[in-house]
């Protein structure tokens, strides 16, 4: 929180740290934002809720999230990132029925170069 200049997600992010894990999903919610009004502060602080609340299971994580409503690509995105960057992975029968990533987002691996990570085959249109 010391890293977060002194604003309203700041503000919210806090209350989010305050809320209870035992909190409803709606409840939760109805505090902190669902993502309905499609700003950083109306949907960060429930994601973050849920992710650290809920995280044991990829599952419970997501579906919590879910139960909010609101914006669910947005909020359930999120929550996946975080869980994704804290070294949780979705279920592998979760991964075996996604979408493979075009070949010009497929991550490589670095060459030493600051380029980005994902080469493109060819122009945007």
């Amino acid at each position: 929180m010391s890293n977060l200049k002194p604003s309203f997600i700041r503000k919210r992010i806090f209350h989010a740290s305050e809320l209870a894990p035992s909190a409803s999903p709606e409840a939760a919610a109805q505090v902190l934002g669902n993502g309905r009004w499609r700003c950083a502060h109306d949907t960060v602080p429930f994601a973050l809720w849920c992710a650290l609340n809920h995280g044991a299971s990829y599952r419970a994580a997501l579906w919590t999230t879910a139960m909010g409503a609101g914006r669910l690509n947005a909020t359930c995105a999120l929550v996946a990132g975080i869980l994704a960057a804290g070294g949780r992975e979705a279920p592998a029968s979760w991964q075996s029925q996604t979408d493979r990533l075009p070949e010009f987002l497929t991550p490589r691996r670095p060459t030493g170069t600051l380029a980005s990570p994902y080469r493109r085959t060819s122009a945007w249109p």
